[in-house]
């Protein structure tokens, strides 16, 4: 959006129009992906982004930056559900550090829209905070602690213990 244009889009209210699951944050059996908080609130981050993205033909336009920014949106979810499936601790941690880099990655894009003018200051903050929420500590680094508690062992000996 250019300065001189008074049409301000509101992602947040936007996205709370949006029908999407949300978890309860009392203690429950997760047996999906889609049963994580953190999951639920990096899918409303993919619509917060895509949303900024339509608001504006500037952006729209600008391919490099409109994809590196709904690729890593995306990638913030994919890498939740990737880690989820891999069914071992390290590899779940491992994923989890992947989407909080991609949370960063989306806020780093959005500063660049902002500077181009494709967005205004309130977007970028929603989206900032948005992407902040899903990679805090309550919602991706709660798991590193338990997980980190039981390790699965490894069928293959590692080459830095002298086992191989």
């Amino acid at each position: 959006m250019g300065k001189n244009e008074t049409n301000e889009l509101n992602v947040l209210n936007d996205i709370n129009d949006l029908t999407i699951k949300t978890i309860p944050t009392f203690k429950m059996k997760i047996n999906r992906f889609e049963d994580l908080e953190c999951w639920s609130e990096a899918r409303k981050l993919i619509n917060m982004v895509y949303r900024a993205i339509k608001s504006s033909k500037a952006f729209q336009a600008d391919y490099r930056l409109r994809d590196q920014s709904t690729g890593a949106a995306i990638s913030v979810m994919n890498n939740i559900s990737e880690g989820w499936a891999s069914q071992s601790n390290l590899e779940f941690i491992r994923f989890l550090t992947y989407s909080r880099r991609s949370c960063a990655e989306v806020q780093n894009c959005f500063y660049v829209a902002l500077d181009q003018e494709y967005i205004n200051e309130t977007v970028l903050q929603q989206i900032y905070n948005q992407a902040k929420k899903v990679g805090n500590v309550q919602k991706v680094r709660h798991f590193n602690k338990p997980l980190r508690a039981t390790p699965i062992p490894s069928k293959f000996p590692s080459p830095f213990d002298g086992g191989g």
